[in-house]
């Protein structure tokens, strides 16, 4: 099978799977999480696979996700990309195989969630971790999930509200990732992890693994379900139109503050 916005190097028993749309930053569409989803469906029941690093092609390991002119979509475009986010994260969340996330450079938005979903992450010193919708205009609502299973409220609400970003240290500090070293050792550190797993007990990590989905799975698939609606809202309202309005005439925003833009749409 031929993929787009992926490559993929079978090599036993470490699978590496790429994020390859380095020109678009590596952001997250649709098409490019069905094949995400996929291909860690086909690991899942790979005999020869034992762990998947998952990192990025380019300098940028993603950021965030790419839905386009969401002025001109309509609200089940945009549940078509939460549905896709949702099944993305929750197989990686329910994956038997060990993922180990290989980080590089920046990583935005659903970026952060991608490598928190992951089982561990190896990170570049000079990777930077931030959820900045806010400074488009817009808010974070399927990435503030993530966020929300690394830190306490105050300190997820400054990232969100701030948009601010965190240093590869702070992000060690809080258990995003495992390991920090140079940006040239990444990939091969989280390979090398890889390996080191790939001979353990896979019945151990198999069984820890669905211990730790089966207390945990449940909450946060239904955090993510609670965010895909906020998301259309948000597209959706008055002041996010206004956002990508001014950005293009490159002016500053006046914004609506409707009340009716905070009622859920379904």
């Amino acid at each position: 099978m031929s993929y787009h916005s992926i490559v993929l190097e079978r090599t036993n028993p470490v699978w590496i799977i790429k994020l390859n749309s380095p020109e678009n930053e590596n952001k997250l569409t649709i098409s490019g999480m069905q094949e995400l989803t996929s291909v860690f469906k086909e690991a899942e029941t790979s005999r020869s696979c034992k762990a998947v690093v998952l990192a990025a092609e380019g300098e940028l390991f993603c950021g965030g996700g790419a839905l386009g002119d969401f002025r001109q979509q309509d609200s089940m475009a945009i549940v078509e990309f939460s549905k896709s986010f949702i099944d993305l994260h929750t197989t990686i969340y329910a994956l038997s195989k060990l993922v180990i996330a290989a980080v590089c450079g920046e990583v935005k938005g659903g970026g952060f969630n991608l490598v928190e979903v992951c089982d561990l992450a190896v990170a570049a010193d000079n990777a930077t971790f931030a959820i900045p919708e806010i400074l488009a205009g817009l808010a974070p609502m399927l990435a503030l999930v993530g966020v929300t299973q690394v830190y306490p409220r105050k300190k997820v609400m400054e990232l969100a509200l701030l948009g601010e970003s965190i240093d590869a240290k702070e992000a060690q500090n809080i258990g995003l990732v495992n390991w920090v070293v140079k940006q040239e050792d990444v990939l091969a550190s989280a390979c090398q992890v890889a390996q080191r797993l790939a001979v353990k007990n896979p019945t151990s990590i198999k069984l820890c693994k669905k211990l730790y989905a089966d207390l945990n799975l449940s909450a946060y698939t239904q955090h993510l379900e609670v965010a895909a609606p906020l998301l259309v809202t948000m597209l959706k309202s008055k002041d996010a139109q206004e956002a990508l309005d001014a950005k293009e005439q490159q002016r500053e925003p006046v914004w609506s503050n409707s009340e009716s833009d905070t009622q859920v749409l379904s």
